[in-house]
């Protein structure tokens, strides 16, 4: 938890297993028309995200307990809710970002984007997307999805959390069957588990890739 590694505890998993994720998220700044998001709105969207990397920020949410998706992640429990222990912690670090490609503005950005989110466009107002690295520190369902869209950062092709297509025409109807209402079906969720560590028997406390 926060408490324990606020009080010098490990960010290592105690069950000794150690796991970093890569995923791409799209970038989508407030702005008052596209032109405009492709500057210093973007630049500033991304300098928030390398804030994070570059002062080793543990980022922390509350998972609502719900058996159902999408899940609720928010920065603060509400304060009218009846059970705020049921709220679960889940806290993650982004450890490594890459420069920024843009899908919107040229040729091959357009082409990029039609390799991510197929021929019916791209999701409302993303103008780039990013590369991350990020380390868990707890393991909560959908955490990295539902942490990240929070954060205004949606996995790209994630139907549950805000990173795919939006369903604006007749092709949802006919390629979706009614699944992920509100977006067409992505055949794609660009998250992966980039390194596995285990705890070496013979030291009992040093990881091993």
């Amino acid at each position: 938890t926060s408490g324990q590694l606020q009080s010098g505890g490990s960010s290592q998993s105690s069950c000794g297993v150690h796991k970093s994720y890569r995923c791409l998220v799209c970038v989508t700044p407030k702005h008052d028309n596209e032109a405009s998001a492709t500057t210093s709105s973007m630049a500033g969207e991304v300098q928030r995200l390398q804030k994070f990397e570059a002062e080793g920020t543990i980022i922390k949410h509350f998972l609502e307990p719900s058996i159902r998706a999408p899940k609720r992640f928010v920065e603060r429990v509400p304060e009218d809710t009846d059970n705020p222990e049921s709220w679960a912690e889940c806290l993650l670090k982004i450890t490594n970002i890459t420069n920024i490609c843009t899908v919107v503005g040229n040729d091959p950005s357009d082409a990029l984007a039609t390799d991510l989110w197929g021929d019916f466009g791209r999701p409302n107002d993303c103008v780039g997307i990013l590369e991350l690295e990020i380390e868990l520190l707890t393991g909560r369902t959908h955490q990295i999805r539902g942490q990240m869209a929070a954060l205004g950062f949606p996995l790209v092709g994630d139907v549950q959390y805000g990173g795919a297509v939006p369903n604006t025409s007749s092709e949802y109807m006919k390629n979706c069957k009614g699944r992920a209402e509100g977006f067409l079906d992505s055949e794609t969720l660009a998250l992966q588990c980039s390194t596995l560590e285990f705890l070496d028997p013979d030291t009992a406390d040093e990881f091993d890739k």
